[in-house]
């Protein structure tokens, strides 16, 4: 077994920016972290989701709040979070509401990354009052505390539901176990995913029924994917930590800070800079440890185009036609769908998992 593995020190960056591991694994070599085997990535990516799990165990009730507070901050008054619950519950709702119409009745749906129930709430929100069928709620998420929360606002709304405490790679042992071959109409997920160094698509497809379907709404900059985006973000935002700078260059191999060729792309990673300036200036007016908080910044981020890619080569129709055309036209939504003009920081993308030909 041979690995190379380069990490900072965490203790001399101006924020606590977590382990390199944490960033998406196709885009590992660019931090110069190699292996020679299978085994040698999976024991990588065990680490990397058991750095997610250690940052969760610290992670603080006022987690949400502060997130969102650190949005509307740096988004001119947006939470972006609840833009994206929005658009997805709509989607998934009207998804429900026209299966229903050709006698369907009991519906299963997944919300990856369940957290205290915000995205599932907003979603029951979204149904239409006379809605014909029965939801079944599946609640995924690796922490107790926001589970339990969640829970008890699905159940307050007369909702059946299973909890499933565990991560997304995690799910076939989880649905052997609570749900058996049960599918799932639709599964969603709203900032969840990315919580992952090697984001499991084939997991979602494979508990998905024919004709059921995945929305995402989800954070895009690629800020993580090359070290000479993260430069950028330490030179733009702490300029004075010159010995960390240099410490993050030599580290990783980086040269010189650069930032995505597309223009869009570019600015989202402008902004998921003021972002993490926000959240950090927001926690320490409340006196707060910023190195404590419950999210660091390296995450698995990145491009959108990469969940589309990944949802086709997991078995989803990404493409706009037949039914799942019609679902995108009935909620005014695209494939991708953009939030901000000039930003990719947040988007939507959306499968469809055909049914089977007759």
């Amino acid at each position: 077994m041979s690995i190379t593995l380069p990490t900072h020190d965490d203790s001399i960056t101006p924020m606590r920016l977590g382990h390199v591991l944490r960033n998406p694994s196709e885009d590992w070599p660019n931090y110069g972290i190699r292996w020679d085997t299978p085994a040698d990535f999976q024991r990588l990516v065990e680490w990397g989701r058991n750095e997610y799990m250690r940052e969760w165990a610290q992670g603080d009730p006022t987690q949400v709040e502060i997130v969102a507070d650190a949005s509307r901050r740096a988004f001119g008054g947006n939470d972006n979070n609840q833009i994206l619950r929005e658009k997805t519950g709509e989607v998934v709702a009207k998804h429900l509401e026209m299966q229903a119409q050709s006698g369907k009745r009991v519906f299963y749906v997944l919300d990856v990354g369940a957290g205290s129930g915000d995205s599932f709430i907003t979603f029951l929100d979204k149904v239409s009052t006379d809605f014909k069928g029965e939801i079944h709620a599946v609640l995924l998420d690796p922490a107790t505390k926001p589970l339990d929360k969640a829970v008890e606002r699905v159940g307050a709304r007369g909702i059946k539901y299973t909890v499933l405490k565990g991560r997304q790679d995690q799910m076939p042992e989880l649905f052997a176990t609570y749900l058996g071959d049960k599918k799932m109409s639709a599964v969603m997920q709203v900032g969840s995913i990315h919580h992952d160094c090697d984001i499991p698509f084939q997991n979602f497809f494979n508990v998905t029924e024919e004709d059921g379907i995945f929305a995402s709404g989800d954070w895009h900059p690629q800020t993580w994917q090359n070290p000479a985006y993260v430069l950028k973000m330490l030179e733009t935002n702490w300029p004075e930590h010159e010995a960390a700078i240099k410490h993050f260059m030599q580290i990783y191999g980086v040269k010189k800070s650069s930032l995505p060729r597309d223009a869009k792309d570019r600015k989202a990673c402008l902004d998921i800079f003021k972002f993490w300036k926000a959240y950090q200036d927001g926690l320490l007016e409340r006196g707060r440890d910023y190195g404590s908080n419950s999210i660091w910044p390296f995450e698995s981020h990145q491009d959108f185009r990469r969940y589309l890619r990944k949802l086709r080569g997991a078995g989803f129709s990404i493409k706009n036609e037949g039914y799942f055309g019609e679902l995108l036209r009935e909620t005014k939504t695209t494939n991708p769908q953009g939030f901000y003009k000039d930003s990719t920081i947040i988007m939507g993308t959306y499968g469809h998992r055909l049914p089977l030909l007759k």
